[in-house]
C-alpha cells in the first residue's frame, strides 16, 4: 500500500513509470498524485481515497486495470492513459481533463462516469463511457457504447468531437423530450 501523504492539500505527490501487481495498491488520500511515465507500463492494483486526483504526464502510456475507486479529476497532460477492464477493473468515475495530443482508451470491458473536456478518445466495443456533462474531444474512435446521463433539471448534454468521428458501430444513449420540432435533447 503507498499512501499519498503531503503536508497540505496544495502538494502534488510524483511517481515515475508507475506500475504494480494485483494487491497493491494506492490511497490518494484527498491528494494529487503526478504520474510521470517515460516508458509505457500497466498498474493491475488498486487506487482508492476520494476524491484525490491523478495526473498523467509524459509521453508513454500508462494502463489502470486495477480498482479506479477515487472520484476526483483526471488529468491527462502527455501521452495516453488506457483504462483496462479485462480483469472487472478500470471502473472508473471522473472527469477526464486532457490536453492537446493526447489520449485517452478504454478497452476490455473499460467504464468512464464522468465528463471528458478535451483529449483524443478510443472506446472499444465491450467499453462504455457514461457521459455526466458536456463533453468536447478532439477525436472519437468509438466502437463500444456511450450513454448521455439522465438530464437533471431539464439540462441536456453536448458532445462536441472537434476532429474525427470514427463510428465502428457504437452505441449512443440520448435523452430528448417529446414535443414540437424545438423539444430539447441531447446533442
Amino acid at each position: 500500500l503507498l499512501s499519498v501523504n503531503s503536508s497540505t492539500s496544495n502538494e502534488i505527490a510524483s511517481l515515475n513509470n508507475l506500475s504494480g501487481v494485483t494487491g497493491s495498491s494506492i490511497n490518494l488520500d484527498n491528494k494529487s498524485l503526478r504520474v510521470n511515465n517515460t516508458q509505457d507500463t500497466v498498474f493491475s492494483g488498486d487506487f482508492e481515497g476520494t476524491p484525490g486526483n491523478l495526473i498523467k504526464a509524459g509521453a508513454a502510456n500508462l494502463t489502470l486495470s486495477g480498482k479506479t475507486l477515487y472520484t476526483g479529476d483526471t488529468l491527462i497532460n502527455e501521452g495516453s492513459l488506457t483504462l483496462d477492464g479485462s480483469n472487472y477493473g478500470a471502473q472508473l468515475t471522473s472527469n477526464v481533463i486532457g490536453e492537446k495530443g493526447t489520449t485517452l482508451n478504454l478497452i476490455n470491458g473499460a467504464t468512464l462516469t464522468g465528463f471528458i473536456d478535451p483529449t483524443d478518445v478510443n472506446i472499444d466495443r465491450r467499453s462504455t463511457w457514461n457521459m455526466t456533462g458536456d463533453s468536447v474531444v478532439n477525436h472519437l474512435n468509438h466502437s463500444g457504447t456511450i450513454n448521455f446521463a439522465e438530464p437533471e433539471n431539464n439540462t441536456f448534454k453536448t458532445l462536441i468531437v472537434e476532429g474525427d468521428f470514427i463510428g465502428n458501430h457504437g452505441l449512443m444513449t440520448m435523452n430528448t423530450q417529446l414535443g414540437g420540432d424545438l423539444s430539447a435533447t441531447d446533442r
